[in-house]
């Protein structure tokens, strides 16, 4: 991996920015880091904060794994483990916006190890970071498909509960090799305008935003105003301890911290796409925090409104969809509005699946970069006309696509 001191500061304060110094600045900055500048400062602050809050979406990430926080705990791991995920996560975001302020590189982490730890041992546990940063990013990949590819069947699941594709693992294969291609296919042409990721993942924000309002609204409406509905008391939706693993209190509440850990994971995203960010020592910090503070807050909001709607707890733990948010839903509004509202929110998933498949390839591209994978000289290659690094896109999506 390469090194450098950075010599020189970005403007920093508030007064309005001259485009073209602003561009000169950010060239010259990676220049200092040992790299010429490849990709096209395409997204603006706003875009970027919408990719990183999409990517987290905290809410929907809890609304897919819900089961998890539901026999591991329950309430009290749901709400209270987010609490302290978020207090936790808030003082890692803070020092990653520090540190991508100084040294605005998409390899992010392992770069940052390797310039501020000058001794062999360093140079190795770089290495390892950026194996287990890229991976990790991988498999979060991944995750988010088949999470699309459980939903996607689960809504057949619920108009067709003895449907005998259920669970067959080449009908499930194949939907996940079809997310998969779309994911991929998708960045690999939107990369033909500038303009099409950056308007994409403000869109992909803006129904994350609203979905949340639709379907907190549709679930209180529907408890509030449907006979025989009825919400839980706040005893229960604050402070019922539920564990069905068998295992120690003490240890099923660690284990359901799991949960929100993952609903607030990959706040990173803006690191690993900090070079198509222009002024990313302003910029990237802010999306980085912000994107943090408003996922704890929806996340944490819509939870509450799912625990006060639970209509009959061991259904929706033990639902024959394996999927609790949707048979909470089904409770609660009906099978013809769950069809609806799973209809939009897997849309959102996919939506996240694209830009979590963005700034996967941009963290591949930035480690083949520095010549840290096999076949680096072929993924490290940028397009010249559409400037983006196709090789580590279909390089990821293959990958992806054998894990399914």
């Amino acid at each position: 991996m390469s090194r450098s001191s950075l010599h020189g500061d970005a403007v920093m304060d508030s007064k309005p920015i001259d485009v073209g110094r602003q561009s000169y600045e950010d060239a010259r900055d990676m220049v200092a880091l040992g790299h010429t500048e490849e990709l096209t400062r395409k997204f603006s602050s706003w875009s970027m904060l919408a990719l990183a809050f999409s990517i987290l979406g905290t809410y929907g990430t809890f609304a897919q794994d819900l089961a998890s926080g539901l026999n591991n705990g329950g309430p009290i791991t749901i709400l209270w483990g987010l609490v302290l995920v978020f207090v936790c996560n808030l003082c890692v975001a803070l020092s990653l916006g520090e540190l991508c302020s100084a040294m605005p590189t998409a390899l992010g982490q392992a770069y940052w190890m390797h310039s501020l730890w000058h001794t062999p041992t360093g140079r190795f546990a770089s290495y390892m970071c950026a194996w287990i940063n890229t991976f990790g990013w991988w498999t979060l990949n991944a995750s988010l498909v088949a999470f699309a590819t459980n939903f996607l069947l689960g809504m057949k699941l619920v108009y067709d509960p003895e449907w005998a594709g259920a669970g067959t693992g080449w009908v499930e294969f194949l939907v996940y090799l079809g997310i998969t291609i779309v994911f991929t296919g998708f960045n690999l042409v939107a990369c033909r305008n500038d303009r099409i990721l950056p308007w994409f993942n403000n869109i992909v924000g803006i129904q994350f935003a609203a979905l949340f309002f639709i379907l907190s609204l549709a679930l209180l409406i529907s408890v509030g105003t449907k006979e025989g509905l009825k919400f839980q008391p706040a005893s229960f939706a604050f402070g019922a301890w539920i564990n069905e693993t068998g295992w120690p209190s003490g240890l099923v509440w660690f284990t359901g911290l799991v949960q929100a850990a993952y609903g607030l994971t990959a706040f990173d995203s803006v690191v690993h796409m900090i070079e198509e960010l222009p002024n990313p020592r302003v910029n990237a910090p802010r999306a980085i925090w912000l994107s943090v503070v408003l996922g704890a807050i929806t996340g944490f909001l819509f939870m509450l409104v799912c625990l006060f709607c639970i209509q009959d707890l061991d259904k929706v733990i033990n639902t024959p969809t394996g999927l609790p948010f949707m048979q909470l839903v089904q409770d609660c509004v009906g099978i013809e509005g769950t069809v609806v509202l799973m209809v939009l929110f897997t849309m959102n998933s996919l939506g996240q699946g694209v830009s979590i498949t963005t700034t996967g390839s941009r963290l591949t591209w930035g480690f083949a970069r520095d010549n840290g994978l096999p076949f680096s000289k072929y993924i490290k290659r940028v397009n010249k006309k559409w400037k983006v690094p196709p090789q580590a896109l279909l390089v990821q999506g293959i990958l992806i696509g054998l894990v399914g």
